[in-house]
């Protein structure tokens, strides 16, 4: 068991290939760094809602919603 950050020096193509739950959020994590929300978006929207690293997830994807102007579901967000 380990945290995120033995992963997130490793580059995007590589963590990419993953079907990982956490890989995915790492992914997303990164690529909100960069700016680049929508596909962000896109690697939370395939975590489950049982998995121990969802609230993260939910508060990242909330955050994002918030940036993009989407109030409404960056509450429903915030508040899973």
């Amino acid at each position: 068991v380990t945290g995120v950050h033995p992963f997130e020096n490793l580059p995007l193509e590589t963590l990419g290939r993953s079907r990982s739950s956490n890989i995915r959020y790492i992914v997303a994590k990164k690529l909100f760094k960069k700016e680049r929300y929508q596909e962000a978006l896109n690697q939370l929207g395939n975590l489950d809602s049982d998995h121990p690293n969802y609230p993260f997830s939910a508060h990242l994807k909330a955050s994002i919603l918030t940036i993009q102007g989407n109030a409404a579901s960056a509450n429903t967000e915030f508040k899973d």
